[in-house]
């Protein structure tokens, strides 16, 4: 698992967007850097960095459970 990549992958989406993207993108791109953060690489203060930054962008922002460990929904929780 290239969690690393992913991150920046998605990091790079967001700042490509510039105005671009619609904020349910923003926001989802963002959920995505948390799951990668949390579950991936097990930095869950970066994980709520990331879920408060995809809130900022849709409150409605929903977690993807699916590939979202127990601490990683903790960490979502915590950033709502």
């Amino acid at each position: 698992m290239k969690f690393d990549e992913a991150e920046d992958r998605l990091v790079d989406v967001i700042a490509s967007c510039k105005g671009k993207c619609k904020p349910t993108t923003i926001g989802k791109a963002w959920m995505y850097v948390g799951i990668v953060r949390g579950s991936g690489k097990e930095d869950q203060a970066g994980a709520r960095k990331a879920f408060a930054a995809a809130f900022a962008a849709d409150p409605r922002v929903r977690l993807d459970e699916a590939l979202a460990t127990a601490e990683t929904r903790d960490s979502y929780e915590a950033a709502r």
